[in-house]
Order: structure tokens, then C-alpha cells, then sequence
């Protein structure tokens, strides 16, 4: 139970710090649109739905559902994992979190 419990917290952390308003350090990233535009710019935040960035001096806020992709220019923690296993070795607290399985899960 307090191996679910923490894998529960980790995920719900997870899911708050996608949900919530982020304020992101000033870095050219480039945002490619569902309609092939594409805006090499500095994010400011995403939130209530939009990505709001800097362009070329504009402000411009755009829909999240209009976002093919986002490349980062910065390298970001984590990046160079690649597997659910990987991240466990590099985190305690993704390796606490993953080290439960779904049966066991489903049992609680």
C-alpha cells in the first residue's frame, strides 16, 4: 500500500505541474502549428489552454489544440531517457513511483 501510494503521489505530481501555468526561462524554442506555421520565439507560459510566447517582438497567445509539436532548444532534465526503467535509475522518485506494477494496483 505505501509503494501505491507513493507511485499515486508521484503521478498526481505529474499531472499539476503539466496542468498548472509554467513559466518558462527565456530560450528560443521554435512552435510548429497544425497549419505548418512555425514561430522561433521565447515561451512565456502555457495556460488556460494557450501557449503564450514572444516572436519577433509580437506577443502571441495560440491554442494548445493547434500545436503540432514543440522543438526545445535547451536541453531539459531527463531528456536523454528513454525508457520507463532509465528514468527509475535516474530518480528516486520516478524509480518509487514506477516500482509498482498494474496488478498490483488493481488489487488495492
Amino acid at each position: 500500500m505505501k509503494n501505491s501510494l507513493g507511485r499515486i503521489a508521484a503521478a498526481l505530481l505529474l499531472v499539476a505541474l503539466v496542468s498548472l501555468p509554467v513559466s518558462v526561462c527565456p530560450a528560443e524554442e521554435v512552435i510548429v502549428l497544425d497549419s505548418g506555421s512555425q514561430y522561433r520565439c521565447e515561451i512565456e507560459r502555457v495556460a488556460d489552454g494557450k501557449i503564450h510566447f514572444t516572436a519577433g517582438g509580437d506577443k502571441i497567445a495560440v491554442d494548445l489544440s493547434d500545436v503540432e509539436r514543440i522543438e526545445f532548444e535547451r536541453t531539459r532534465e531527463f531528456d536523454g531517457v528513454e525508457t520507463p526503467e532509465g528514468l527509475s535509475q535516474e530518480s528516486a522518485l520516478f524509480g518509487e513511483a514506477l516500482a509498482i506494477d498494474t496488478a498490483e494496483l488493481k488489487a488495492e
